[in-house]
């Protein structure tokens, strides 16, 4: 099973906080699903974006069963 998700991600530091901004484009999905989020902490501001690309890529495969 092929799975071809093409996130762009965005991340900046404003100063103060670093924020994030996701847009996930799955080829199957006719809108595309836009995240976004921001921590203190550069490490943190990873962590979240790994985790919700880790929870669109697990949605992409049940959609697909």
């Amino acid at each position: 099973m092929d799975l071809q998700i093409t996130p762009r991600i965005d991340l900046w530091f404003d100063g103060e906080d670093y924020g994030y901004q996701i847009d996930f484009e799955d080829g199957e999905v006719p809108d595309t699903e836009v995240k976004e989020g921001h921590s203190r902490t550069s490490n943190d501001a990873i962590a979240q974006i790994n985790q919700h690309i880790q929870n669109y890529i697990a949605q992409a495969l049940l959609r697909r069963s």
